[in-house]
């Protein structure tokens, strides 16, 4: 089948399975309340298969849709299932069973619940990731062996996740189960790779796993939206290798994390889940037509082909144009029928014990994380990105206001209009949102 990622009509069809993709669920009762969290090996969902999901969990297990988290690893070895025009062709029957396919990891964690001891810890996580956005030592022109030396270092490690955020399940001393999260894309194997895998997040995960006879392990994606693993966008035989060198590292920290965890007494458990109208752009009718044409002539002019490589420029190459267009096109349909085009995203949080989990449908930057954090104080909180939907990035004001590939075009792939500044936003309602948590576990 077609992979997602890397760029529009790439053509990058599936030739062989290098690690099985999983759904991977954790469900937790305390008391009256009730969460579950559902990790899927995949780029993304559209808010439409996040809904039939909950709804399938709902009807074989009784657990209400609110309770239920949805996440994406965001690995861009994996189907089309995000919605995005151009970035895969979608599977039909992919997509039609994926909905209870996924809602059977969620029946069966709820059959296994029994009584555990959580812990919690935050281990050094380094020589992974860069901040693609400010830091100028990402240069692909160098070796990988550079990268991969157990010495390397970005120049910003400030403008990356330092530490993977580890919770860890034992029963009568045994790991049964653990969450790890951390904010970096996994995009180590790119557009040069055709195998099918979850890439260094879903293959140190199960790294992680296999140490622990039976257990599961669940990875949660952080503030991923300016960062990259520092090989990225290398030929095969180099993505292969490094693949192998940086899923070990992060397996590594994931076993420190479970084995060093501090236990989380008595932990109450409180879920929250909220929707918000984030402001888009005023695009009217007549300048999505103007828009439309602009992109028509561009495309139409004689002697173009249709390599979606071909144009100096890699915001405006042929296949770019094209999903401006296609994406413009979906607009001004959604305009003739007076469809809501600025719908509501759904926030959701989970705390257990004194640990939040706060989760959007966004790609979150490092800044947006750093602020929701420093707001909340030392109480542990991991920022999630991709969850209950992917509704393209949230990038700080700084790169919002260069606009391009993070703030204007990716919201086009999905025939959305771009969002305003999101950053000021999501500090607010993750925040409040956390409060929320907080008063919910004081009177549980």
């Amino acid at each position: 089948m077609d992979l997602a990622g890397f760029g529009p009509y790439l053509n990058r069809q599936s030739t062989s399975v290098l690690a099985p993709l999983k759904a991977r669920a954790a469900a937790f009762r305390s008391g009256h309340h009730q969460a579950l969290i559902l990790s899927l090996d995949l780029c993304g969902l559209t808010g439409k298969l996040v809904q039939q999901i909950r709804a399938a969990i709902h009807e074989r297990s009784g657990w209400l849709p609110e309770s239920v988290m949805v996440s994406c690893t965001h690995t861009h070895s994996g189907p089309s299932t995000v919605g995005h025009i151009g970035w895969g062709r979608p599977d039909d029957l992919y997509l039609e069973t994926l909905p209870m396919r996924a809602a059977d990891a969620a029946v069966r964690a709820v059959a296994c619940l029994r009584e555990v001891t959580v812990s919690f810890a935050e281990p050094p996580c380094e020589g992974i990731a860069i901040n693609r956005d400010y830091d100028a030592a990402y240069e692909r022109h160098l070796p990988i062996d550079h990268f991969l030396d157990p010495s390397w270092r970005p120049a910003l490690p400030e403008r990356t996740d330092t530490r993977c955020q580890v919770l860890s399940f034992r029963k009568d001393g045994n790991v049964v189960g653990f969450i790890g999260s951390f904010g970096c894309h996994p995009v180590v194997c790119c557009e040069r790779n055709i195998q099918i895998h979850g890439d260094f997040v879903g293959l140190g995960t199960r790294q992680a796993e296999s140490a622990f006879a039976g257990s599961i392990g669940l990875f949660l994606p952080g503030a991923l939206g300016d960062v990259n693993p520092s090989i990225s966008h290398r030929p095969a035989d180099e993505s292969l290798r490094a693949l192998e060198t940086i899923s070990s590292r992060f397996a590594n920290t994931l076993l420190s994390g479970i084995n060093e965890g501090t236990p989380v007494p008595q932990p109450a458990l409180a879920t929250v889940s909220r929707f918000t109208r984030f402001p888009r752009v005023d695009w009217g009718a007549a300048a999505v037509a103007e828009r439309i044409e602009a992109l028509e002539q561009r495309l139409r002019q004689p002697g173009l082909t249709d390599d979606p490589l071909a144009g100096d420029d890699v915001l405006h190459r042929t296949g770019m144009d094209m999903v401006r267009l296609a994406g413009l096109r979906k607009v001004r349909d959604r305009m003739a029928r007076n469809d809501d085009l600025h719908p509501p995203s759904e926030l959701q949080g989970v705390r257990i014990g004194p640990i939040r989990l706060l989760g959007a449908p966004f790609e979150i930057f490092q800044e947006t994380k750093n602020a929701i954090k420093s707001a909340l104080g030392e109480s542990p909180t991991l920022v999630l990105s991709l969850v209950n939907g992917a509704e393209g990035y949230a990038p700080d004001p700084t790169v919002f206001e260069r606009q391009g590939y993070s703030a204007e075009f990716v919201p086009l792939m999905k025939g959305d209009l771009p969002h305003r500044c999101l950053h000021p936003l999501l500090v607010t309602e993750l925040t409040g949102l956390a409060a929320e948590l907080d008063r919910s576990c004081q009177t549980s």
